[in-house]
């Protein structure tokens, strides 16, 4: 049996679709539920914690990404053949910066966020060994998420004016909430790494995105913090992704136009 921990949440309601596609049968289990089998043969999906609104609940955070984690794993422990653990690809930023990060007086709310996510990711390695597969998402989209940065420009596009708080050539890696829900269903039934990022693969600027909801939707866009300095990285290498299960990933560019129409229409 597979569990879904979190999986009400926007991920993992697109995951439900591709499992009930596949007829694979599945059960929601809330984070703080013990496993009522004495059958280890059981599969547990975690996308349980804090996405885009982590920055207003840090120690929600926390509790999300670490304490209920392990209160999760101690009780279950003994019920689960394998552990899938959805995580974030910022945890790159933290570990490429470490040295800055220790040195560092002022401890950024996002570092806290991907703290715990590196954190989550090692008690699940730590338990279940080659049982474990960590899955680092990128940003990911769709019509029906919300609190990203790419909801909140869409939503002001649609008022009538972007107020962007970074510079048009910051760049993010997007991948659509669709093409990420079928990558964890193939890395769930053939993925053989402890470790997969999930990602479209190429970098998508802020200007590009701008430009696109400007042209559908005629706003003004304001832009504060120009001066700030860019941290532009490079794209991530999804070459095993395209070998493994031959992932061809939509670009955002291709479905904004959509998702602006979706919300829209969703809004009113």
């Amino acid at each position: 049996m597979i569990y879904l921990v979190g999986g009400n949440g926007f991920i993992g309601r697109h995951l439900k679709l591709v499992l009930e596609k596949n007829k694979i049968e599945y059960n929601d289990l809330p984070k703080n539920t013990q496993i009522k089998s004495n059958s280890k043969k059981h599969t547990v999906i975690y996308l349980a914690g804090m996405k885009g609104n982590f920055r207003s609940d840090i120690v929600g955070t926390i509790d999300s990404h670490v304490n209920n984690l392990v209160h999760f794993i101690d009780a279950n422990f003994e019920s689960i053949d394998k552990f899938i653990y959805i995580s974030s690809i910022k945890v790159y930023d933290l570990i490429t910066d470490f040295y800055s990060l220790v040195t560092k007086k002022d401890i950024s709310l996002e570092n806290i966020y991907i703290s715990s996510k590196i954190l989550g990711e090692n008690l699940v390695l730590n338990k279940f060994k080659d049982k474990a597969r960590i899955i680092r998402l990128s940003n990911v989209v769709g019509s029906d998420s919300k609190n990203t940065f790419l909801d909140e420009i869409i939503e002001s596009a649609l008022q009538g004016n972007i107020q962007l708080n970074s510079s048009l050539e910051f760049e993010r890696d997007y991948i659509s909430v669709n093409d990420a829900a079928k990558l964890i269903f193939q890395i769930l039934t053939s993925g053989e790494k402890l470790i997969y990022d999930v990602a479209s693969g190429k970098n998508i600027s802020n200007k590009q995105i701008v430009d696109i909801l400007v042209s559908l939707t005629n706003c003004e866009i304001n832009i504060s913090n120009t001066n700030n300095l860019l941290d532009l990285k490079p794209p991530v290498d999804i070459s095993n992704l395209a070998s493994e299960f031959d992932f061809r990933p939509e670009s955002v560019i291709v479905s904004l136009p959509r998702i602006l129409r979706e919300k829209y229409e969703n809004s009113r």
